[in-house]
């Protein structure tokens, strides 16, 4: 019987843009091999705010600023990102009286497609909106999404979260915020219909992920820089 660790790993990058990557790392990457560790950093910050995020909200009450304090082992150029990232937080979700969910797995079997979904699913609460599932982005590079429901950061957190879901009663209400640019949108969804909808778009991406690795020849590029598996690529032997 295969193991969960044994199914190929699927994150919300390789759904998101199947073609946007090197055909031989998205290849090693869906095979479970290993590549060098790169650095953390990028998550520091996010790390920090949705723990905080969570802990502010355990109980039902409004998170506050002082259930943000700047982290002081962070470098003085993070710390001011911090800041700037709780700013706006609270600016959206300042008012919201709620208590957060559990965090849940990091991973989502799906034996049947062969695969495990693995990568954040966004901040779950329940609260005076009902169920909330809150999805942060600091400075991505698209602008907030015009259909909240078609987003692929929405699709893919329901589709890891499809069991809690589909037991909600009534809609979801779905924000997606920068919280470094100071943007939010958001809508109610049906959960039941986003996910035949999130389905039929995960059988979609994984059809042209799989025909990417038919032919899984290195393509040099710029993501080249933070390939974990640059040291043993051929193009650059």
């Amino acid at each position: 019987m295969t193991t969960t660790e044994e199914l190929a790993k699927v994150t919300l990058a390789h759904l998101r843009d199947p073609e946007g990557r090197c055909a031989r790392r998205l290849d090693k990457e869906f095979g479970n091999e290993s590549g060098h560790r790169g650095s953390t950093l990028r998550f520091a910050i996010s790390n920090r705010l949705e723990q905080a995020a969570r802990l502010a909200q355990a109980t039902a009450e409004r998170p506050r600023a002082v259930h943000f304090p700047t982290p002081s082992d962070l470098p003085v150029e993070q710390q001011r990102v911090f800041d700037t990232a709780v700013r706006w937080y609270l600016t959206v979700f300042g008012e919201r009286v709620a208590t957060a969910l559990d965090e849940g797995d990091f991973v989502t079997a799906r034996p049947d497609l062969g695969i495990r979904l693995a990568g954040r699913v966004g901040l779950r609460f329940q609260g005076d909106a009902g169920a909330e599932v809150r999805i942060l982005r600091y400075a991505g590079r698209d602008a907030l999404p015009t259909d909240v429901a078609a987003t692929p950061e929405v699709l893919f957190a329901l589709l890891r979260q499809a069991d809690w879901a589909r037991g909600v009663e009534g809609p979801i209400l779905v924000t997606v915020a920068d919280v470094l640019r100071g943007e939010a949108t958001e809508a109610r969804v049906d959960a039941p219909a986003v996910l035949v909808a999130a389905e039929a778009w995960l059988a979609e991406r994984l059809a042209r992920i799989r025909a990417r690795l038919v032919d899984p020849r290195p393509a040099p590029g710029t993501e080249c820089a933070w390939c974990p598996f640059i040291g043993s690529c051929p193009a650059f032997r």
